[in-house]
């Protein structure tokens, strides 16, 4: 929804700055709960990917635009 209200706003979509991050809950290492941290790693890179899918028509659609992961 972001993105189509985004392109309604502009006319069209140059930029995705995906910048995505989840934390595991903050617990000492010995008490670190595996799930946990598995969820955090799955939220980040599988976040970006759907971003990224997210955009990837438009910007073929207008001939280019840029993606940058940090």
């Amino acid at each position: 929804r972001a993105i189509n209200e985004a392109i309604q706003a502009c006319g069209r979509l140059d930029v995705l700055a995906n910048s995505n991050w989840a934390q595991a809950p903050w617990k000492p290492l010995a008490e670190k709960d595996v799930a946990d941290f598995a969820s955090a790693i799955n939220r980040n890179l599988f976040g970006a990917l759907y971003s990224m899918r997210a955009v990837y028509s438009q910007m073929k659609q207008q001939g280019g635009g840029r993606i940058i992961n940090v």
